[in-house]
């Protein structure tokens, strides 16, 4: 389970690592909010695009029809499975299928409304794939609430709070992110960054 929910993480972060609204903002150069053994070796992780100018790393696995329909039929025979949904929801969100995206990650949360991911990624979804910061803050305070030391929630929660023009808030999220995560989490000096950039 925890390797899952480090995997979806990656996926998630790397997903929100991109279009994040200003540019004075930051996200760390490192993708993942733990340390993994291709990163101690040097190596990169394999990088594509969504068509949406989101970043997603191992987004191969993801893309393309094929894919898709692979990971949707996966959600279908496994419909009370929280994973199979959130995998078939990034699928679809790696696709352009923005609405299909939504809707497997509202079946995960009713799968598993203790999952912190498909909170943060219906965030995404509304954030930077149909560009409605409004509608994503809900789902990254959300994502704070459920699991309130998942840094990525309360990186996507800042970075959309500055998006909406409220730097208090976004502040505030950049300093409860930094209080949560270990000094040697990338996600750390990000949250330092950010602060500086908004003194």
């Amino acid at each position: 389970m925890e390797k899952t929910k480090w995997i979806l993480s990656v996926v998630a972060f790397a997903i929100m690592a991109t279009g994040c609204g200003e540019s004075k903002v930051t996200v760390p150069a490192n993708i993942t909010n733990q340390t993994t053994s291709a990163q101690v070796a040097g190596t990169a992780p394999s990088v594509s695009t969504n068509g949406h100018g989101g970043l997603i790393v191992g987004g191969e696995a993801y893309q393309g029809q094929n894919n898709l329909a692979n990971y949707e039929k996966a959600a279908e025979a496994r419909p009370s499975d929280a994973q199979a949904q959130i995998q078939a929801g990034i699928s679809a969100y790696v696709n352009g299928d923005m609405q299909k995206a939504i809707g497997y990650y509202q079946r995960a949360i009713s799968d598993d409304p203790k999952n912190v991911i498909p909170y943060n990624n219906l965030g995404n979804v509304y954030y930077r794939g149909l560009k409605q910061p409004k509608e994503a803050l809900q789902y990254y305070q959300k994502a704070t609430q459920v699991d309130p030391s998942y840094g990525f929630g309360w990186l996507n929660l800042g970075l959309c709070e500055l998006d909406l023009g409220d730097k208090s808030a976004a502040k505030a999220a950049f300093q409860h992110g930094l209080s949560k995560v270990s000094k040697n989490d990338p996600l750390y000096k990000s949250f330092q960054d950010n602060l500086k950039k908004l003194g």
